[in-house]
């Protein structure tokens, strides 16, 4: 049985993730270990695009490219290209999978700024925006943002996380 052929996600693999600038989860890359607090000997990299809908911005279709890495580090000469068509619904989830990860990075944005517990605090007065913001309604949040007491860096780098446009 080649590679190719087994089902990746059940080999034990640790996985990471990188997400693209509109928060879909862009690049997913499977290692055989993780040693030292990083991760070595990639066996998989999976390489995502989404299309969204022109007027909707809710996903219709993901494209993943697969490459399953060489034994010496370099990518095989065996890939594959998948093409998933999503319903609606299904679409709807994954654009709020996508905004809870860009609120994760504002978060993280925030605490890097103002220290772990201002940012927390920060976050937290904005549950009821927040919410909002995963069901697709962003203007409440940046707006929030933006007229808060904040510095203009701090506004500016959650702002330019969050401020998408699905």
């Amino acid at each position: 049985m080649f590679i190719q052929d087994q089902d990746y996600n059940l080999k034990g693999y640790y996985k990471t993730m990188t997400p693209s600038s509109l928060g879909d989860a862009h690049l997913i890359e499977y290692y055989a270990d993780y040693n030292n607090g990083s991760p070595t000997g990639l066996k998989v990299r999976e390489t995502r695009t989404y299309t969204r809908n022109a007027i909707t911005g809710i996903i219709e279709t993901i494209t993943v490219f697969i490459e399953w890495i060489g034994s010496d580090g370099v990518s095989a000469k065996t890939t594959k290209t998948l093409v998933k068509h999503l319903d609606v619904g299904r679409g709807m989830e994954k654009n709020e999978k996508a905004r809870k990860r860009l609120l994760n990075q504002a978060k993280g944005a925030a605490i890097q700024l103002i220290g772990l517990e201002a940012g927390k605090t920060f976050m937290r007065n904005f549950g009821s925006e927040m919410n909002l913001y995963i069901e697709g309604d962003r203007q409440p949040l940046v707006d929030g943002i933006n007229n808060s007491g904040e510095t203009q860096l701090f506004k500016d780098t959650l702002v330019n996380i969050l401020d998408i446009a699905y």
